[in-house]
């Protein structure tokens, strides 16, 4: 598996390197070599991301084959996803780029323009995703994203003109139930299996989600504390809960168990979870969004967010968890 980059800046989609190229020949370029059997997997960022930001560009970390900077969050995607060589034959993974900061110093503020910019960038996904039916119209496009990368899928759905997605991971998505389930309701989603990855390890994090983004209802909830509504196509897997993992375990997954009260990036920071997504991605028997469902049954537990004032948790493990720092990039 090979790694491709776009950035999505101002409107306009292209390569960082090869900005003057039209991004159709250079994908057409690359797929051409992509075994029929082999995975193509869009990468969607989150929350503080950004290309236009050289400490904060995803290429640079969570999309890039070897990471120049050491830090507790971040890991390589492409490389957990078992990137060991520079060739197309193990797939090809596309990271998507886009603006994810705000200038605005409030909370609330900042919040408000990143995930209304995550609605126009979702139109520019499905830009990306249209020209990729188009090189290779028999092939399905698998996603993952992390956080408020969720949004940008979903509001894509609306605009992508061909049933041609496939799998679809989001990692703590930072988008609201309503929300999403109105998405669901466009013809791109019919074809597509949806995998909502939740943990009570991000609690905190959802919860200051509902409380700063623009909630389109007041009962409204985050995709992260379930999705209560039934689909065929659509499972919930809670990697912290203990059946759930149990479970996972019986069908060959080897989970660590969460280290950290709190924490947002545990989605692909904790040893053994890549273990989930390769057998997503790769179809292996038993991982569709039906077969899961059936076999975890209701594994979640609630949330725990009123434990969080509690003593147990005021460890080093839980600060380490909160801890935010510009400089990370997340």
């Amino acid at each position: 598996m090979s790694v491709f980059r776009v950035n999505s800046v101002n409107g306009r989609l292209f390569h960082p390197d090869l900005p003057a190229r039209d991004l159709a020949v250079l994908l057409a370029e690359n797929l051409k070599t992509v075994p029929v059997g082999s995975p193509i997997i869009i990468m969607v960022h989150g929350y503080k991301f950004s290309p236009l930001v050289h400490a904060n560009n995803p290429h640079r970390t969570i999309f890039a084959r070897h990471v120049d900077r050491k830090h507790w969050k971040i890991r390589s995607w492409p490389r957990q996803m078992g990137v060991a060589q520079y060739d197309n034959r193990g797939g090809l993974a596309i990271g998507f780029a886009w603006h994810a900061r705000s200038d605005y110093f409030l909370a609330r503020t900042a919040v408000h323009q990143v995930y209304d910019r995550a609605e126009l960038e979702g139109a520019q996904l499905a830009r990306l995703i249209n020209i990729l039916h188009d090189i290779a119209p028999n092939r399905k496009i698998d996603i993952m994203a992390h956080s408020m990368g969720a949004r940008v899928v979903l509001q894509s759905l609306r605009h992508i003109l061909h049933q041609n997605l496939g799998r679809v991971v989001m990692m703590g998505g930072a988008e609201f139930g309503a929300v999403a389930l109105a998405a669901l309701q466009y013809p791109a989603a019919r074809s597509a299996q949806f995998y909502n990855i939740t943990a009570r390890q991000n609690d905190f994090y959802d919860l200051l989600f509902e409380r700063f983004a623009p909630s389109p209802g007041p009962a409204n909830r985050a995709l992260g504390m379930d999705f209560p509504f039934r689909r065929s196509n659509w499972v919930n897997i809670q990697i912290d809960c203990t059946s759930v993992l149990q479970c996972l375990g019986m069908m060959g997954i080897r989970m660590a168990r969460p280290s950290a009260g709190f924490c947002h990036w545990s989605f692909y920071t904790r040893d053994g979870v890549f273990g989930l997504y390769h057998a997503i991605f790769r179809r292996e028997a038993g991982f569709s969004p039906a077969e899961l469902s059936m076999r975890l049954g209701n594994g979640a537990q609630p949330r725990k967010i009123r434990a969080m004032f509690k003593l147990p948790y005021l460890s080093f493990t839980w600060l380490r968890g909160l801890s935010y720092r510009h400089r990370a990039g997340l």
